[in-house]
């Protein structure tokens, strides 16, 4: 079990996590590729801000997100890819 409580920043690249607590309670800021996978059933619930470069978040099981999307830029694109 991840007890991390800071918060997230991914500027670039592809993160994988493969459970809901993999990114511990904080918010997440993207700029790059999450990928979610093989926890199917999983809830993410971090909130989640998108920099101005957009992000995608990639599954390749069934998720939940049950977060609350804020731009920290406007016009940040969002992908969401997947099951």
């Amino acid at each position: 079990v991840n007890t991390y409580s800071g918060g997230t920043i991914i500027d670039a690249g592809t993160v994988e996590i493969t459970q809901s607590s993999g990114l511990g309670s904080g918010a997440l800021v993207l700029a790059g590729r999450l990928e979610l996978s093989r926890s199917n059933g999983s809830i993410l619930s971090n909130e989640i801000g998108l920099k101005n470069t957009g992000a995608v978040i990639q599954t390749d099981t069934a998720w939940t997100l049950n977060s609350t999307l804020r731009d920290a830029t406007p016009l940040a694109p969002l992908q969401i890819t997947g099951e």
